[in-house]
């Protein structure tokens, strides 16, 4: 029996042993003042175990920097415009970037959404300011970052994400009119707010400028949306060329290529359950997107987390571009 008990208290109880060799215990060879005093020092290897465990659970002083720094919001201080910011994607955006401790400038046609969308991110505590207005214009866009300027003194992140998708019409349908219509809102405003926003960015000695731009034109063709697709194909130019020419001054320049997002925009173009049930199956996820899931990937884009991304075309589209299921 005792040599059984020996046995076992060596294979398992090793530890204890050690202990047990060490400490004047009531056994005096018989069975169970053996199985008392392993009993008894199992015990205090449990308690000086739990011990060591509670004290580890103590956070560190490291440890605690590094909560602190990953609660941190990643555009604290930072000086935004979000053009398109009174619906879908760059309302979403707007939103996100406040809440990351960006400082906004934002835009968009519609002056009472526009009022709404500021007075909610300065509920929230947030800062933003917003000038409705065409975003054709020239003086739109100097304004713009002029105002960034002056009421937060500089400027590091441009979100160029206004938009139009033009009417659904053949090439040879379609009218000079809407063809440049769409290209001056697609294109046209995208260089001229990056006209006026590489100086400020530059002067800043670093920041990032987004586009939106799209699959549709780059890895899709769409029967009746030629002008909508030249306009953002050629988005992926002008993003390329500002990486080039801007990225020596520390400005990273990329293209955002959302996926088919539930949008007013896209809800026009999806103006019946048969059309959106369509659309939602190009996509390997077989859903559209919400417009916080693009805004997401445009923060990415805007914050120090893409450091050294520049010159991409970000795909953020679902997998429509490899479904053919």
């Amino acid at each position: 029996m005792k040599q059984k008990i020996a046995a076992l208290a060596a294979i398992f109880f090793a530890p204890m042993a050690a202990l047990f060799a060490k400490r004047d215990l009531p056994c005096k060879g018989s069975p169970q003042a053996l199985l008392f005093a392993i009993e008894q020092v199992g015990k205090k290897i449990f308690n000086a175990r739990s011990g060591v465990q509670r004290r580890s659970q103590r956070p560190m002083v490291g440890s605690t920097l590094m909560q602190r720094r990953s609660i941190m919001k990643q555009l604290q201080d930072k000086v935004a415009i979000v053009t398109g910011a009174t619906s879908g994607i760059g309302q979403a955006a707007a939103r996100l970037f406040a809440q990351e401790g960006a400082r906004l400038i934002v835009t968009g046609r519609r002056g009472d959404a526009l009022d709404a969308l500021v007075a909610q991110i300065q509920q929230a505590g947030g800062e933003a300011l917003g000038v409705a207005g065409d975003i054709r214009s020239e003086a739109l866009a100097e304004r713009l970052v002029a105002l960034a300027l002056e009421r937060f003194g500089g400027l590091d992140i441009a979100f160029n994400n206004a938009g139009m998708t033009g009417e659904s019409r053949s090439v040879s349908e379609l009218p000079l009119g809407q063809w440049q219509a769409v290209l001056d809102c697609n294109l046209t405003s995208a260089f001229l707010g990056a006209k006026y926003q590489l100086p400020a960015l530059r002067s800043r000695g670093a920041g990032s400028i987004i586009f939106t731009s799209s699959f549709v034109g780059h890895r899709v063709g769409f029967p009746g949306m030629a002008a909508y697709a030249a306009s953002k194909a050629a988005l992926i130019g002008l993003t390329q060329v500002i990486a080039a020419e801007e990225g020596p001054h520390g400005i990273r320049a990329n293209a955002l290529l959302p996926g088919g997002t539930d949008t007013p925009m896209g809800r026009a173009a999806t103006n019946t359950p048969e059309k959106r049930a369509f659309v939602e199956n190009l996509h390997a996820l077989k859903r559209l997107a919400r417009p916080e899931e693009i805004a997401r990937a445009a923060l990415f884009l805007a914050s120090d987390a893409a450091s050294f991304v520049s010159g991409t075309a970000m795909l953020v589209e679902g997998g429509v571009s490899i479904n053919r299921s």
